[in-house]
């Protein structure tokens, strides 16, 4: 609670999309919050992509400008911000696949350890750093009702990061929730999903896009993260969440292994999914 608290006292007073704080106790750990009527993203994302598509520019201008705020009262930021969850080797004698395509696709991945990298380097490489929320699943971006707008909540793991970072999780947690709505079972090979050259669906990548468009015009020329580190956080960001989804279930689902194709397509060729969006 000690970061959630000072980011709610010192910072997110000037942030349109954090809920209203009706008390921040000066002594102890404690918030109390204007209570919000909302939808959660996650319910609407894939249901109602215009008004999906709509929200983007508002929480990518927000949180740029939170990024923004690093160079103000630095002294009193929180420098420490909880990484992604660490990805351990995926272990093939304990891991029960569900065919044999699948066993190959996985000794492809561990072999040259692209993915499990990605998330290593993302966070390693050379960066601007400032402020971020660092917690952006979509059950944390708020749409207010009946009012429209954006709320988000659950501050408390924000603190220095990346420019790439809130980038990252926001695009990596509207891919999750698409590969986890595709109309798989364990009898599906992931091979044939992705030789049918099917991509993400256009309301996913027009959202994905305006999103990153509207960070990058309000960072109006700061230093960002390039291209390469931004979409290498997006596949991080959708390994981490793969793994950490199965940690307790010995095969991984037709589901997870989409999206780990997804994560390793975003690396191999992020113009499949952004395009010609480039900084």
């Amino acid at each position: 609670m000690g970061r959630e608290t000072w980011f709610y006292r010192e910072v997110l007073p000037s942030i349109s999309i954090a809920p209203a704080c009706l008390l921040v106790a000066e002594a102890e750990d404690v918030v109390v919050l204007e209570y919000v009527d909302a939808v959660p993203l996650h319910q609407i994302a894939l249901t109602e992509p215009e008004s999906t598509l709509a929200l983007m520019p508002e929480l990518a201008t927000a949180l740029a400008r939170l990024h923004l705020r690093s160079g103000h009262d630095a002294a009193a930021t929180p420098r420490a911000i909880l990484p992604l969850p660490p990805l351990d080797p995926v272990d093939l004698d304990v891991l029960m696949v569900v065919s044999a395509a699948t066993l190959d696709i996985i000794e492809r991945v561990q072999s040259r350890n692209t993915l499990t990298a990605a998330v290593e380097s993302a966070l390693a490489g050379p960066g601007p750093q400032g402020l971020v929320h660092a917690d952006l699943k979509l059950d944390n971006i708020l749409r207010p009702r009946p009012d429209g707008g954006i709320v988000v909540v659950d501050w408390e793991l924000g603190g220095m990061g990346p420019t790439g970072w809130d980038i990252g999780c926001v695009v990596g947690a509207m891919l999750a929730l698409w590969c986890s709505h595709l109309a798989l079972d364990s009898a599906t090979d992931p091979a044939d999903w992705i030789d049918s050259g099917a991509v993400p669906f256009e309301s996913v990548q027009l959202a994905a896009c305006s999103f990153m468009e509207a960070y990058l015009k309000e960072m109006r020329g700061a230093a960002v993260a390039d291209f390469g580190q931004v979409t290498t956080f997006i596949a991080a960001n959708l390994v981490a969440r793969t793994f950490s989804e199965s940690t307790h279930v010995r095969r991984l689902s037709a589901h997870h292994l989409v999206r780990l194709l997804v994560a390793e397509g975003i690396l191999l060729s992020p113009d499949e999914l952004f395009g010609d969006l480039r900084w």
